[in-house]
């Protein structure tokens, strides 16, 4: 026995599933269930197209500054531990061959 649509009040048989709610829809409530999605698609699709544009416009060379930056003080800092923790070993060996 075939399946009725998902509007409670319609007595019509199935027509076609609409994949995104998983609900089954006779002709007429499936033409009013896809337009509704696509009104409501459009503005998301509108949105996503602005913040595609806002993305292609940004300066990535500014946008990432601060991180090359951050990452060069990292860099000086590592550096900079390196070399106190080489002239204690250098110390000690000293001090070690001295003896």
């Amino acid at each position: 026995m075939s399946e009725k649509c998902s509007i409670a009040t319609c007595e019509r048989l199935q027509h076609a599933l609409c994949h995104g709610c998983k609900l089954n829809f006779c002709r007429e409530h499936m033409f009013e269930h896809s337009l509704a999605t696509h009104l409501q698609l459009n503005p998301l699709i509108d949105q996503t197209n602005q913040l595609q544009d806002v993305l292609k416009g940004l300066n990535h060379t500014v946008a990432i500054e601060p991180a090359f930056k951050q990452l060069e003080l990292w860099r000086q800092k590592a550096h900079q531990t390196v070399d106190l923790y080489y002239g204690a070993k250098l110390q000690e060996l000293e001090l070690y061959v001295i003896r």
